[in-house]
Order: structure tokens, then C-alpha cells, then sequence
């Protein structure tokens, strides 16, 4: 585990999967049992975790395992719901955590993709790349556009939105509201130009999209100090009126 464990460059999670390869038939540890060999290894040079009752009691070695175990099968629990469910302070749960090098990351979103998706998108890259081989201008020829909504609640982080105050303010943030807006706006990019942005009508249909297609568009490109023979293709976003034709 050492050994491995120092060729993933301190990696204890990269350390599980390249275990796993090097000795399928093992018992394959988790990412926090490497950290722990390694720290003990540093603090007492044993390998072994000592047996003697000394140092931290028994009974707080079982709750940092316990605490550990809970978040093992949950990563996504929170110091204060174990500490609740534990009947511990959530500090203690914090600080178990920060001992085992255990941070707490933020989820990216990302946009959730159909079923076809994948080999829809496959065959789209391998035809760009042929395309590519045969024209290397190819990328600049095409007319990426894209749509976005606008509306009167914007955007909120409320992880990072605070209040100080020495008494709970009970502090609020008008997010829905009986009279609301929404300005959809398009833009394209072509080359290293920017068509538009053009702002289009709040209920937007595919016959009305559709007519945006045919009649501004062309009249934007036209306004654009582009080579004759652009553009060539156009790669729309795929909102549900770009369905509609």
C-alpha cells in the first residue's frame, strides 16, 4: 500500500484504483485506510495502529470511525446531520473529517444528456473531423448560435450570501414576484465574430424562430466583413423550437 500509494504521488483515491489493478484478488481498501497507514506510519513508525488504551480513549477512536463509515456510504452528508444522528457536536464531526483530509467539494452542473445522445454526438465529431482533414477552415465556416432566457429573479448564490449580525436578522430575498418579465436574447460566433445579440419575442415558437432564421440572420451576416463563401453551416443549440423543423 506504501509503495503504491507513493507512486500515485499522495493520491490516496488514484491509490484505490491502481491497487485494484495491481492486485485484483485482495481485499481492496478505501481512499481514508491509506491516508490513516500513511499518518501512523509518519507519527509512530508502526504499521500497526497500537493496541495499548493510551493517547485518544476507545471511545472517541469509535466515533472518528463512526464518523467515517457514515460519510464512506454518504459522501454527500452534512457534518450536521451526522452530528445529529450521532448525537455529537458537528465540530467534532468537522474536525474528524480535517484530520483525515476529507474536504468538502462543490458539485459542477452539467447539462443532462438523452439516451442518444452520446452517439448523436459521436457522429457529429467524427463528421467535423473529417471535415476538418478535408478544409481546415472548416471550424471557421460554421455559424454556432445559441439562445439564453433572462428573467426578473436573476441569479442567487446563497451559499456565499450572508448577513452579519449579532442577532438573526431574519433577513430576506425577493425571489418570486406577482409581476414577472423575460427577455430571451440570441447571439452567434462565427469566426471571431459575434452576430447579434438579437432579442426575441418572450413566447417563442418554431414558426416564429424559424422566421428569425430566415430573415435577420441573413441580414446580420450581412453587416459582417465575411469572406463570400461564409458561412457555410449552422449549428443551432438544441432547445425544444429548434425540434419543430
Amino acid at each position: 500500500m506504501i509503495l503504491v500509494y507513493g507512486f500515485c504521488e499522495g493520491n490516496a483515491r488514484l491509490s484505490v484504483r491502481v491497487y485494484g489493478e495491481r492486485f485484483p484478488n485482495r481485499r481492496l481498501p478505501n481512499h481514508t485506510t491509506f491516508t490513516a497507514v500513511v499518518r501512523r506510519l509518519r507519527e509512530t513508525g508502526r504499521f500497526a495502529a497500537r493496541t495499548a488504551d493510551y493517547g485518544r480513549n476507545r471511545f472517541v477512536r469509535t466515533v472518528e470511525e463512526e464518523i467515517l463509515a457514515r460519510v464512506e456510504a454518504d459522501p454527500e452528508l452534512s457534518t450536521r446531520r451526522i452530528g445529529a444522528e450521532m448525537e455529537i457536536s458537528k465540530d467534532v464531526v468537522h474536525r474528524t473529517l480535517k484530520e483525515q483530509l476529507l474536504l468538502p467539494y462543490h458539485k459542477t452542473p452539467v447539462q443532462d444528456l438523452l439516451f442518444q445522445d452520446p452517439g448523436s454526438r459521436m457522429i457529429f465529431c467524427r463528421a467535423e473531423n473529417t471535415q476538418r482533414q478535408l478544409n481546415e477552415n472548416f471550424a471557421n465556416m460554421i455559424l454556432f448560435t445559441d439562445e439564453a432566457c433572462f428573467t426578473r429573479r436573476g441569479i442567487t448564490n446563497f451559499h456565499n450570501k450572508h448577513v452579519y449580525a449579532d442577532e438573526n436578522p431574519h433577513a430576506i430575498k425577493v425571489r418570486h414576484f406577482q409581476h414577472e418579465f423575460r427577455i430571451n436574447v440570441w447571439a452567434g460566433i462565427i469566426g471571431s465574430f459575434i452576430v447579434g445579440p438579437v432579442i426575441l419575442p418572450q413566447r417563442l415558437t418554431g414558426d416564429i424562430y424559424l422566421q428569425h432564421l430566415q430573415n435577420t440572420v441573413p441580414d446580420l451576416l450581412e453587416d459582417l466583413p465575411l469572406p463570400k463563401f461564409l458561412p457555410q453551416h449552422s449549428l443551432q443549440n438544441g432547445s425544444f423550437h429548434n425540434k419543430q423543423f
